[in-house]
């Protein structure tokens, strides 16, 4: 049998705090039951705790998604949830469940019983086959084979205690280390579930801006880590800024001699980002300052003697 040793489908799982802290978290209960059917999908995969789907083919958000009757931004969600606990990782592209062991150990233990057990039944062959001899050659054989049986549930005994996972002995820790511990757990969840709730954010407000949209970021992709790394450096007020500059941009929208228009993934690289947000691409309105004619300004006053200038025209013959 193979299971995860961290989050074995027992009687105490519901009691395990990472998972109690799980269930505080919005849409908890569905997320709990997707890390479950998980747990199973990579329990039949037999590959080491790897989401399976035969040899070489991994399952991808989007086919879980498909299996689990669930929406992908569900399984997305969930999975960077599980990924922030450290329940699972993502790398490559391949989706695995932690600390999920293949205790291969018991399979040999199971061959070892088959052969101890047909060696006792060859033994208990013998003695009845040699129990046609005289009583003394009985007494020697039975105790012969008592002996060996003996032997037998001895090695037997050893080889369950062997094949028996040990539990390590907890160690004693205070309630004042408890409560600290329980504590960072649930900040470390708010924190997540806030960061989540931001990206959707970010990703609702791209789609309504009337630019390419996107159907979602998945887990451990490069869009999935430059928007958490803008997260980081900008926070969600100044991503959703950008994203109303880059919306009111009739070049970033087509509007220029190749009709290239902007992308999510273009739009989060470092460099386009702060170019985005500081207003590069916004248009420049030219402002022009009407002329206005001294008829505008009727109660100026002149800096020239009107009269004055008459008479010198009058005098000179001109009028």
């Amino acid at each position: 049998m193979k299971n995860s040793d961290r989050f074995a489908i027992t009687s105490e799982f519901f009691d395990n705090p990472i998972i109690r802290l799980l269930s505080l978290l919005e849409n908890g209960d569905e997320n709990i039951m997707i890390l479950l059917r998980l747990m199973f999908i990579a329990d039949s995969s037999d590959d080491g705790g790897n989401l399976t789907v035969a040899n070489g083919v991994y399952y991808t958000p989007e086919m879980l998604g498909a299996v689990l009757s669930k929406p992908l931004e569900a399984i997305q969600s969930a999975l960077d949830i599980f990924e922030k606990f450290g329940i699972t990782e993502c790398k490559n592209g391949v989706i695995r469940i932690l600390d999920f062991i293949d205790n291969s150990d018991e399979n040999e233990a199971d061959i070892i019983r088959e052969q101890t057990r047909k060696r006792v039944a060859k033994h208990r062959q013998k003695n009845r086959s040699v129990t046609q001899c005289n009583g003394e050659c009985n007494a020697d054989v039975t105790l012969h084979v008592t002996q060996e049986e003996k032997e037998n549930e001895k090695e037997e005994s050893s080889l369950k205690k062997k094949s028996t996972p040990h539990t390590p002995r907890k160690e004693k820790v205070t309630l004042k280390e408890e409560k600290a511990k329980e504590k960072e757990c649930q900040d470390s969840s708010e924190e997540l579930f806030a960061v989540s709730k931001a990206k959707q954010r970010v990703i609702d407000k791209w789609n309504g801006a009337g630019l390419t949209e996107i159907k979602g970021v998945r887990t451990g992709s490069d869009r999935y880590r430059m928007l958490n790394a803008r997260l980081r450096e900008y926070g969600e007020e100044q991503i959703l800024e950008a994203i109303e500059k880059a919306k009111s941009s009739s070049f970033l929208k087509g509007q220029n001699s190749k009709g290239w228009v902007i992308t999510f993934d273009w739009f989060l690289k470092p460099n386009n980002f702060i170019k985005v947000l500081e207003g590069n691409y916004c248009e420049r309105e030219t402002q022009h300052k009407p002329f206005k004619s001294p008829a505008y300004y009727p109660d100026r006053k002149p800096s020239y003697d009107i009269e004055a200038f008459k008479r010198g025209l009058t005098s000179s013959g001109k009028i």
